[in-house]
């Protein structure tokens, strides 16, 4: 079946509230008159688009996640490929897993941010839709961020970066790695000057809750 072409003015509205974003509004703080001034349309064409600015924000998250999701796992896949995974029945030496863990978080952390830097308007319209002030547009992105969570725990699952960890430990771990990474990304659009201190910094909090949450799991 083909996919039927989204329409330009839709396309130009998305695109208008996406720059108009940048200065970190909620979508729902928007106008419609200043969104139509901005898309250089009449502002009567919204609604043949869309229903409210919900409507609008609703299909710019799913753009988000379309736009986000699939690239941010190749990423980790990415980081991980040249680190040869240990197998299932293999006796663990943390030493030798804490290093390889060093190196993946280092790799990624590193491709995550050059990413961002691609993708401003998506992170900054993400990140301030998690906490904005319509529940119906928080709703939504709440379930995106869970599904960028869902990935990484299977990712790490897969790649046996946390062995020692149940499923809860290492969803409840994924989770709060999402949610690092969206807020840091914030501070490293708009700080472009100390992008190489914030990249180590990430790195920095990352290794000492992963590796903290694995030794800990280790000596219990």
């Amino acid at each position: 079946m083909a996919i039927e072409p989204v329409p330009k003015g839709k396309l130009r509205l998305m695109e208008a509230a996406l720059k108009l974003n940048m200065t970190a509004r909620s979508l729902t703080s928007l106008t419609i008159r200043e969104l139509a001034r901005e898309a250089d349309l009449n502002p009567n064409t919204f609604y043949r688009h869309f229903k409210n600015l919900d409507d609008l924000g609703l299909f710019i998250i799913d753009h988000i996640e379309v736009k986000l999701r699939i690239p941010l796992r190749e990423i980790r896949q990415k980081a991980a490929m040249e680190q040869v995974a240990v197998e299932p029945d293999t006796e663990i030496n943390l030493q030798a897993q804490m290093q390889r863990t060093n190196v993946v978080l280092a790799e990624t952390v590193r491709l995550f941010y050059d990413f961002v830097a691609n993708h401003k308007e998506a992170f900054i319209t993400g990140v301030c839709e998690t906490n904005g002030a319509s529940p119906i547009l928080r709703k939504s992105m709440a379930n995106i961020m869970q599904g960028f969570a869902d990935d990484l725990f299977q990712d790490a699952r897969d790649s046996l970066l946390a062995p020692q960890l149940d499923d809860k430990e290492l969803a409840q771990l994924s989770n709060f790695i999402i949610h690092h990474q969206f807020q840091m990304s914030i501070k490293y659009i708009e700080n472009p000057t100390k992008k190489a201190a914030l990249i180590k910094q990430s790195y920095a909090e990352l290794r000492i809750i992963v590796i903290g949450a694995v030794t800990q799991k280790q000596f219990n």
